[in-house]
């Protein structure tokens, strides 16, 4: 009924004018044959008969042609087109699943709640733990200087974090990482944008909002100047370590080392999430 009264609403005037004059005239020819058949009968005509009924038949059936197998025809067509787009957007979703999962090493699922542990500790370690000596002291006040145990141990978490990286997934170098984030990154903008307008105009049910844009956001940091924390972590404490050894680091060595513990630890939330969440648009459209 619903169609109905949208086809009936949308329709040009002169249509519903037809509809409402053609409906009329089938009533009345309808009634009009009725009583001359019981008052009069037809007697021995047989093709006048026929004329009336079929013109009635058909004064009925203009406006029901018209609003009624053509609201049955569109639902159907809707029906189809919604099928064919559940069942694409199905298939995108797990592509995005699949690709997301390939960064992950057979049997190290547990190896990225490690990773994430690595990171927070190179976080801890290259960041809290320095805070004084990177925090700009006032006039007359001189710099702290971080130890050389707080400085290997620094060292020591980043060296940690990137050994994780490489155990645990296949994303060993930073060139790795940006490879694989860019088909991630593919695959999501294809669901995100060209699948999404498909589903909305065919009427059928977008991701929780919350869900896209976490996913959204993850994706963005996977793909941007995070995906380099690997090898500028690895590079700079390669350089700190072959030109300076063990002595006091510097202040831009520190604040270096905070900056790619910052990064790797951004990154490694975002790869732990998008590896989490990446199922969920897959189980959100079922196979039938």
């Amino acid at each position: 009924m619903a169609r109905l009264k949208e086809d009936w609403q949308g329709a040009p005037t002169y249509i519903r004018v037809v509809s409402w004059v053609s409906v009329l005239c089938g009533v009345l020819a309808l009634v009009g044959c009725v009583v001359w058949d019981l008052r009069f009968g037809w007697g021995h005509l047989a093709y006048v008969p026929n004329v009336f009924s079929s013109l009635t038949g058909l004064l009925f059936g203009v406006p029901f042609a018209l609003f009624v197998l053509n609201a049955l025809g569109k639902d159907q067509a809707e029906r189809s087109e919604q099928r064919a787009v559940l069942v694409l957007a199905r298939q995108v979703a797990d592509d995005f699943h699949r690709t997301v999962q390939s960064c992950i090493r057979p049997s190290a699922e547990a190896s990225i709640a490690s990773l994430v542990t690595k990171a927070d500790e190179f976080y801890e370690h290259a960041v809290t733990n320095t805070v004084a000596a990177r925090t700009r002291p006032g006039r007359g006040v001189r710099a702290r200087q971080v130890s050389t145990d707080v400085w290997e141990q620094a060292l020591t978490a980043g060296c940690a974090f990137v050994e994780q990286v490489a155990a645990a997934t296949n994303l060993s170098t930073s060139k790795q990482a940006a490879r694989w984030a860019a088909m991630v990154e593919s695959e999501w903008r294809f669901l995100d944008r060209d699948i999404r307008v498909r589903l909305v105009a065919a009427g059928c049910p977008w991701l929780d909002r919350n869900l896209a844009q976490t996913i959204r956001l993850d994706v963005d940091i996977l793909a941007g100047d995070a995906a380099r924390c690997l090898y500028g972590t690895r590079h700079l404490i390669a350089e700190i370590r072959s030109t300076r050894g063990r002595s006091e680091p510097s202040p831009v060595d520190v604040e270096a080392l905070a900056q790619r513990a910052l990064q790797s630890r951004e990154w490694a939330y975002a790869l732990a999430e998008v590896i989490e969440k990446s199922k969920e648009p897959a189980d959100f459209w079922p196979a039938n």
